[in-house]
């Protein structure tokens, strides 16, 4: 097993210093609270409400993001993934620290995969938008 590297060693450090701040009482029962709720109960519709609402609706400059009721929420948030920088092209795993054996696209060799050239500029992707 390889060491992590990256963003994943200093989480791995931020857990390892959570887990070890934790103290444990043998005689009181577990249990588990939500914190982003005033009544401290969890629910998938509350989370969900959450996201649409710290995620999708407005971003870090105050923009809105494209909310169309017509359009599934895989595609807004692909389409948001993507103008962020957020989709996991070779370039943008490089600027993380995830060793690749190259960051030129796989499909077509030709250039460095970026968003922009995998959605728009690599040949393949030409072919099919024509």
């Amino acid at each position: 097993m390889r060491a992590p590297t990256g963003r994943t060693s200093g989480e791995l450090a931020d857990l390892n210093n959570t887990i070890s701040a934790c103290r444990l009482n043998a005689g009181s029962q577990d249990g588990w609270e939500w914190l982003l709720d005033s009544c401290s109960r969890f629910t998938v519709r509350q989370l969900g409400d959450l996201i649409d609402e710290k995620l999708l609706m407005v971003d870090q400059s105050n923009i809105e993001t494209l909310c169309n009721n017509l359009v599934p929420k895989k595609v807004e948030l692909f389409v948001w993934r993507a103008r962020k920088g957020r989709l996991p092209v070779r370039i943008e795993l490089h600027k993380r620290k995830i060793d690749l054996h190259s960051t030129r696209c796989p499909v077509c060799a030709g250039d460095l995969e970026t968003i922009e050239h995998g959605l728009l500029s690599c040949h393949p992707a030409n072919d099919l938008w024509n």
